[in-house]
């Protein structure tokens, strides 16, 4: 008995192991393709390597993979790579496809309509802005905040000061 029980269990262990080295090993999980591309992303990216890095996120893009991390990651890129019109293409499409007003984006935007010389672009989205801010004050926090972490401190206390005109209280 002894020996029919050995005889099984060393059995058994080949057969584990067998599927372990066909499926990558007992820690390997099966991923999805687009958390794959992620991490080579992020790998080329670490490494400097941006245009690599580019051709994965630029393919998460595609494929409606648009998050947070892909946008973060994507818009370095293009701005190490100087590749302004992306960027600027990027943020704005993020800014459609997002719920609510977020001013991190909108800071974003600015920034990258600035490298590109686009004073006056970046003048009107400044002024909408503002007008958001006059037609509901509580937002003002989130885009100053942005505006101020981005190197706009001018930006960000002209929202605080229309936020304050509008609500003097809020101050």
């Amino acid at each position: 008995i002894l020996v029919l029980l050995f005889l099984i269990a060393s059995a058994t262990s080949q057969v584990v192991a067998q599927n372990e080295i066909r499926m990558g090993g007992p820690e390997e999980k099966v991923r999805p393709q687009w958390v794959k591309d992620l991490e080579l992303a992020q790998e080329y990216y670490s490494k400097g390597e941006y245009e690599k890095a580019l051709t994965y996120l630029e393919k998460l893009q595609k494929s409606q993979r648009l998050n947070g991390a892909v946008y973060e990651l994507s818009l370095n890129c293009y701005l190490a790579t100087e590749d302004y019109r992306s960027a600027e293409k990027l943020v704005e499409d993020f800014i459609k496809n997002i719920r609510g007003n977020n001013g991190r984006y909108y800071a974003d935007l600015i920034y990258v309509l600035l490298e590109q010389e686009k004073q006056s672009k970046a003048d009107k989205v400044v002024e909408d802005i503002i007008d958001n801010v006059n037609d509901n004050p509580g937002l003002a926090y989130s885009y100053a905040d942005a505006f101020q972490k981005k190197g706009f401190p001018k930006i960000a206390l002209e929202i605080y000061e229309t936020a304050e005109r509008r609500i003097p209280a809020a101050s």
